[in-house]
């Protein structure tokens, strides 16, 4: 039976005691993923990265300052425990990076937090930017160039930041489509057909795609998109990935509803996507 791998590690989840709960929805997640018999947890895989591989990306005395527990993360906390869990998650999105792109054509790992921590610093409840490391190290181990397909509803500032820093742009591109951001009318025609031109004129050997749930209409950041319309962005986004043959790792991004199964409703229909995709077909 073919089952799509979902990375996930208890030990990525902690309580920031924040506005975003971001860190405690892999777990509820995973809860839900693992009743489904269309996917498997993969856990043995991911451990917390090394600090060395951190300041890959990022200065060394963050990095150092995070570790001591006297820098403050992208939630504003300053605590060793915390960055902890949260190196675990920088380590299973780098581990569901490279699994995508040696072993199965989509990936989902239940992270998010990376694409507003800059080389300097956090913010935005982001410590670590994991999307541009991981990058980083698949071009290193594997010379692959990747795409970051960013639906979030905000602009993820330190991926910019950290390809212009490292001078990353001949193999690390970040893009947010034109069609589903901030107030613009929502056409999935057209950002269907952008995806298409970015993976025919990039080439890339991975996209990773960050499927946001702040851009539905009903959250608290004031999206623009029906539930519907987030479910067929993301059934866009894997169809035109798979007719390209190119690799997706999946991750979460954003998601601030007043009811927050309203937001893990929204991942998992990115889940549905998946299936809907990769194994059922025509046949759901």
């Amino acid at each position: 039976m073919i089952q799509i791998p979902v990375f996930y590690h208890p030990g990525q989840v902690h309580d920031p005691k924040s506005f975003s709960k971001s860190p405690l929805k892999p777990k509820l997640l995973a809860e839900r993923i693992e009743k489904d018999a269309n996917f498997h947890i993969v856990s043995d895989l991911i451990s917390p990265i090394e600090s060395s591989r951190l300041k890959l990306v990022h200065t060394a005395p963050y990095i150092d300052g995070l570790m001591a527990g006297t820098v403050a993360d992208g939630f504003g906390n300053a605590s060793k425990s915390d960055f902890k869990a949260i190196r675990t998650t920088v380590g299973n999105f780098v581990a569901a990076a490279e699994y995508a792109l040696t072993q199965s054509p989509i990936v989902w790992s239940l992270t998010s937090g990376f694409h507003h921590a800059t080389h300097k610093g956090g913010g935005g409840f982001c410590t670590i930017e994991g999307l541009t490391l991981a990058a980083f190290e698949l071009r290193k181990f594997h010379t692959a160039k990747t795409l970051i397909w960013d639906e979030d509803l905000h602009y993820g500032n330190g991926c910019v930041d950290v390809i212009k820093t490292m001078d990353m742009g001949d193999y690390c591109t970040y893009h947010q489509s034109r069609f589903t951001h901030t107030l613009c009318r929502v056409d999935l025609g057209a950002y269907q057909r952008e995806l298409r031109k970015m993976l025919l004129v990039l080439k890339p050997d991975i996209l990773m795609y960050q499927a946001s749930a702040d851009n539905w209409m009903g959250d608290s950041m004031s999206g623009n998109l029906s539930l519907g319309q987030l479910y067929r962005r993301d059934v866009a986004t894997f169809q035109e990935a798979k007719a390209a043959g190119i690799p997706v790792v999946c991750n979460l991004a954003g998601g601030y509803a007043g009811d927050y199964e309203d937001t893990l409703a929204i991942h998992m229909a990115t889940g549905d996507a998946m299936k809907h995709t990769y194994i059922l077909g025509d046949k759901q």
